[in-house]
């Protein structure tokens, strides 16, 4: 078993550390058809019947169907949540800017909500676009982007996490949903990699390990305390959750998450500048309170972008909207 399934399926931490890695996430204690209780006041993990599982999560489903809200929170952050949608691919045409791109996509007989994609790089030796629309192969994102199970753009970046979607995998839409480690499955519908982590699989990520009750001393601060070690992690080390965590507060963000007990999508923008804004550690601890168990941090600072509908809510700098090659939308 590798990391990233260590982590998504959590089977390895002792009891201890998994009820501190729980207690941290308010709503998280029947994810994943789990249910805790205290017993001599330690928290102890056993599931639930399978039918009991079924029917709880189908009540929950059926309350949380076609939920879309968008509100603007006290530290000026765009905090949008909506039932599961249909993801797609936007692309800047030549000539065009980013938010025209994502502005024509809107549709009548839908809603579209678009975010900015992975951080990108130029590919020329002119850096075009600083005063007009430049050419879209002049820049290209930092990880793949796949649509219709083909790589479409970007490179490879296996050391980043992504996100892809598959119409049709599994029996509950979340099943359609993953976020791993490396390079994203070319045979998925849509795909995006080059992203920093946030939550997998439940365990977030931070600039340091933390480990639980139990664990051996001496274990890394940062990097893979090894096979042995990782079940007593309660957070794992990422340099780049903390290169974007180690900006300042207003600096823009864009954090994708994924709520799979309420098949649940929340998107969370800060257009940079915003006051008094949000570290990614602030907007990690709110989606852990909020029970998501998986989230990934795309392209911030001035590239940082939130269109809905014909609605540009948060606009990235005349250069980056100039340059953006690739985003993400979500249909509904």
């Amino acid at each position: 078993m590798n990391d990233v399934e260590l982590h998504r399926h959590m089977k390895g931490l002792t009891e201890t550390a998994r009820g501190e890695l729980i207690g941290r996430a308010k709503g998280m204690f029947a994810k994943r058809a789990l249910s805790t209780a205290n017993r001599g006041g330690m928290a102890v993990t056993y599931a639930m019947p399978e039918s009991e599982v079924t029917a709880t999560r189908q009540a929950r489903v059926e309350a949380t169907a076609g939920i879309y809200s968008h509100i603007v929170n006290s530290q000026g952050v765009n905090v949008v949540k909506m039932s599961l949608p249909t993801p797609f691919v936007v692309r800047r045409g030549s000539g065009q800017t980013f938010t025209a791109a994502a502005r024509a996509a809107d549709t009548s007989g839908a809603s579209e909500t678009i975010i900015s994609g992975a951080q990108y790089e130029q590919t020329t030796t002119i850096r075009a676009g600083l005063f007009s629309a430049a050419d879209a192969s002049d820049y290209r994102p930092q990880g793949e982007v796949v649509q219709a199970g083909k790589l479409v753009g970007g490179r490879t970046a296996p050391q980043t996490f992504f996100v892809s979607w598959k119409e049709g995998a599994g029996e509950d839409p979340s099943d359609q949903w993953s976020v791993g480690f490396g390079d994203p499955p070319i045979g998925a519908d849509v795909a995006f990699g080059g992203a920093a982590p946030v939550i997998v699989g439940g365990l977030p990520y931070g600039r340091s390990n933390t480990f639980g009750s139990g664990a051996p001393e001496g274990l890394p601060a940062t990097g893979d305390p090894g096979a042995a070690n990782r079940r007593f992690l309660t957070q794992r080390s990422s340099n780049g959750f903390k290169s974007l965590d180690s900006e300042s507060p207003s600096v823009g963000l864009v954090v994708l998450g994924i709520e799979r007990d309420k098949d649940l999508l929340y998107l969370v923008v800060q257009a940079h500048g915003s006051t008094p804004g949000m570290r990614l550690s602030q907007i990690r601890d709110y989606l852990l309170g909020e029970g998501v168990d998986d989230a990934i941090a795309l392209d911030g600072s001035t590239t940082a972008t939130l269109v809905q509908d014909n609605t540009v809510v948060a606009e990235p700098s005349q250069y980056k909207n100039n340059t953006l090659p690739y985003g993400i939308g979500f249909r509904r």
